[in-house]
């Protein structure tokens, strides 16, 4: 996922933390810094102590990676001894090469993750530093963060990632002048939803846009209906490896198959496996009113502010609606608590790493975001004054929430992930069956199991 980001390991044999020593360098050179005369300080600093290089990885695109750059800058200006320097790549092209750069360690002292299995195979490998103590030892950082969402970056009460931009749930976005030219109302049951699929057909409107290439976009709307049909314990129980839990169930098949039947319903624009969200091809089908509808994170807000800002006071988003006779709970949401920062346990620069992340979500920051249309994941934020239509639905669907789940393909570890995902394109290409995306998914994940018991 992205973001984020579409763009997701037991603890390392020796977990690794900051290192005293370097956090007593670094507080040295910057208390150094501190009482150096004004006429030879700035000079003499320049000549023998150079600014850490803290280097970070991330995926961020747009207003958000402007956004990203302007507060390493001001943070680079508050800590003349660290320069905090983005390289920024494209969601997918991202995951592949932070992996290698993770097994030959050479990475970055910083990447960007979403938490759940893909960070769980890197600390199991020992790659990433244990920021626990860290946190604890500041009780001001650890507290400014929502508890629930360091729960991805959590393990064995280990903390092993930093918060640091919005929480992105995802939802059904759709055109608002669609929906009232059509006498549309917003669908709260499966049938209602397929009722307006077939309204918009009628009318030569594509009723969901789709970035059938990239295979996640596919992989939510698999996701929501097996939580709307078996409730949030058919993925949950999986994943924490509960007796008897299977992708081998009627949930999971009931959810495969209603996600085929929209296929075959032509619910999705022509050759939809053949675009990428990377590259905006179903957004423009939506910016453009050519689509109604487009499953997708609330990080598509961020998105249409940058390439389609005059399309935003037609964009409205409702939860994906229940099925009947389901055990799901259409609060419950199905998303990115946020996106994290993690330091590499090879980073030589630790202490500054670290420096930096308690700079993340900070009061500036957390303003900014709200006035992207996206909601922080920190506590006491003041949402009274609010006005923008689509962050007051983000808070009141956060609000109503009783379970946050983690995006199926950060979830899992990287293995059941990436076989997740080839089948998911397989069943929305309609060459294999419900069961049989079921039958080879379980044998898969069973063999990953008991290979990692």
């Amino acid at each position: 996922m992205p973001n984020q980001v579409d763009s997701r390991n037991p603890a390392p044999r020796a977990r690794t933390t900051a290192l005293p020593a370097r956090a007593l360098i670094l507080a040295g050179l910057l208390a150094g810094s501190l009482v150096l005369s004004p006429a030879t300080g700035p000079a003499h600093a320049a000549r023998t102590a150079a600014p850490v290089t803290v280097t970070v990885w991330d995926i961020q695109t747009g207003v958000q990676q402007k956004e990203a750059i302007a507060q390493a800058t001001a943070f680079n200006k508050a800590h003349p001894g660290i320069n905090v320097q983005y390289t920024f790549f494209q969601n997918d092209p991202y995951k592949t090469k932070l992996s290698i750069a993770i097994g030959a360690h050479k990475g970055p002292d910083i990447f960007m993750g979403w938490g759940g299995g893909i960070l769980k195979s890197y600390i199991d490998a020992g790659a990433v530093a244990d920021l626990t103590s860290a946190v604890n030892a500041d009780p001001a950082w650890k507290n400014r963060y929502t508890p629930s969402v360091l729960g991805p970056v959590t393990f064995g009460g280990h903390i092993y990632g930093i918060p640091y931009n919005a929480t992105t749930p995802e939802v059904i976005f759709y055109n608002k002048a669609i929906f009232k030219q059509y006498n549309l109302k917003v669908p709260t049951t499966w049938p209602q939803l397929e009722q307006i699929i077939k309204v918009l057909q009628s009318h030569n409107v594509i009723p969901f846009s789709l970035d059938g290439k990239s295979e996640w976009p596919e992989m939510m709307i698999l996701q929501y209906l097996a939580d709307r049909v078996g409730g949030s314990a058919a993925l949950n129980d999986i994943a924490l490896r509960k007796s008897g839990a299977s992708f081998n169930t009627p949930a999971w098949i009931s959810a495969f198959t209603q996600a085929q039947a929209l296929v075959k319903a032509n619910a999705f624009e022509n050759g939809f496996a053949s675009f990428n969200y990377d590259t905006n091809d179903s957004a423009q089908l939506f910016y453009s009113g050519r689509s109604a509808m487009m499953f997708m994170g609330v990080w598509q807000i961020g998105n249409a502010q940058s390439n389609a800002p005059k399309f935003l006071p037609k964009m409205g988003f409702f939860a994906v609606p229940s099925v009947p006779g389901g055990k799901g709970n259409v609060n419950d949401i199905v998303g990115v608590p946020a996106n994290y920062y993690s330091v590499a346990s090879t980073s030589k620069n630790q202490a500054a790493a670290i420096e930096f992340l308690k700079n993340q979500l900070n009061p500036g920051y957390s303003s900014w975001i709200l006035s992207q249309g996206q909601v922080p994941p920190v506590q006491n934020l003041n949402t009274s004054t609010i006005a923008d239509p689509l962050v007051k639905a983000q808070v009141a669907m956060l609000a109503k929430a009783s379970d946050y789940q983690l995006a199926l393909d950060q979830l899992l570890p990287p293995q059941l992930a990436q076989k997740f995902l080839d089948l998911t394109g397989s069943l929305f290409a309609l060459s294999i069956t419900p069961q049989q995306f079921a039958t080879q998914m379980q044998a898969t994940t069973a063999a990953y199991f008991a290979a990692h018991h």
